[in-house]
């Protein structure tokens, strides 16, 4: 059968609309994750059985993602491919698993094997909180401590919103948050204060000595507190530090968070005449691993928020803050990690 020539433009825009179809089919297909399998099997002398499934699960991991792009992401052996595989999804790769199911695991004294299925997504792992949560659990749910002296429009707070929030998320993620008493920052602070007691008495003591001088200088007792630099300030890392280890955890989160009133005309112009406030939030945090002293630093913020009550103002600023904050950490604390 042969089309005329007054039939051939009417089918035209019918050939045009199915392939369009066709390419947003295969779009979507190819927008969308893939399920892979692998198995795993290797030697588990010298290692107990949480041990030898922390590290198959850590190698299917890896070969899952080289399965799915079909090229080698980390060409090292052990704990070192993991490790380089974290590096790979975190740099903007735009590659990671989206779900992971363990479907048999087997060990004995000689051997061990593992067969999991696992769903590759495209896209970026810092905006999936399932995908981050795997990491999190293959890295070992680190036990975290999260110390933040906090002062909103000059008030002091026991109860961190800044600590609270970063905590909350950090847990969501799978994190072990060790949490602590309300008054621990009065305790670090009375530490704080017995040791610049016992620093200023030496410096006396040899100052006054026959060798020294006849007075004290102002190095000597030039000791500031206030609430930004209590325990981020004046070597009082040693203080929380201490503290963390004594408790237990692998990763001390620690700093100072603060807000002040701004001009709200500098923030919305048209708002100049209204009852609004404007309040603007600050933070110097950062992450430290215990362990091996890495230290992750979370950029210097600010955050601004407006609200008929500048107290409630603060307290949202420094929630957004405190979520910027944990986006800087997700991806670095787990490269810290000794694994």
């Amino acid at each position: 059968m042969t089309l005329s020539k007054t039939m051939m433009p009417s089918i035209f825009p019918c050939v045009l609309f199915l392939l369009a179809q066709c390419l947003s089919i295969l779009s979507i297909a190819q927008s969308q994750e893939s399920t892979i399998s692998v198995e795993v099997s290797g030697s588990s002398l010298q290692l107990d059985q949480e041990e030898a499934k922390m590290k198959a699960l850590r190698d299917a991991y890896v070969l899952s993602l080289e399965k799915a792009l079909d090229t080698t992401i980390a060409g090292e052996t052990g704990e070192e491919r993991f490790a380089k595989t974290l590096d790979f999804i975190f740099s903007g790769k735009k590659v990671y698993l989206k779900s992971y199911e363990v479907v048999s695991f087997d060990f004995s004294p000689q051997r061990y094997s593992v067969s999991t299925k696992a769903e590759v997504q495209k896209g970026d792992i810092s905006d999936d909180l399932q995908g981050l949560k795997i990491v999190t659990d293959l890295v070992g749910n680190p036990k975290v401590l999260v110390i933040i002296d906090e002062a909103n429009l000059g008030k002091h707070v026991l109860r961190s919103v800044a600590e609270s929030q970063i905590s909350r998320e950090l847990s969501l993620l799978g994190y072990n948050v060790i949490d602590h008493p309300v008054d621990v920052l009065d305790k670090l602070m009375e530490r704080k204060k017995q040791l610049e007691d016992k620093k200023l008495v030496e410096r006396r003591e040899r100052t006054f000595s026959p060798q020294g001088v006849e007075r004290t200088t102002t190095e000597a007792i030039s000791y500031t507190v206030d609430y930004y630099g209590l325990v981020i300030g004046y070597g009082n890392e040693k203080i929380a530090y201490d503290y963390a280890k004594e408790k237990g955890a692998e990763i001390l989160i620690l700093g100072g968070v603060y807000t002040e009133e701004v001009d709200v005309a500098s923030v919305l112009p048209s708002a100049t005449k209204s009852n609004f406030r404007s309040v603007r939030a600050y933070s110097t945090i950062r992450a430290a691993v215990l362990e091996s002293g890495s230290i992750v630093t979370s950029d210097a913020l600010e955050v601004t928020k407006m609200d008929l009550s500048p107290t409630t103002a603060g307290n949202e600023a420094i929630k957004d803050l405190a979520e910027r904050i944990v986006m800087d950490f997700i991806a670095n604390i787990p490269l810290k990690l000794q694994l």
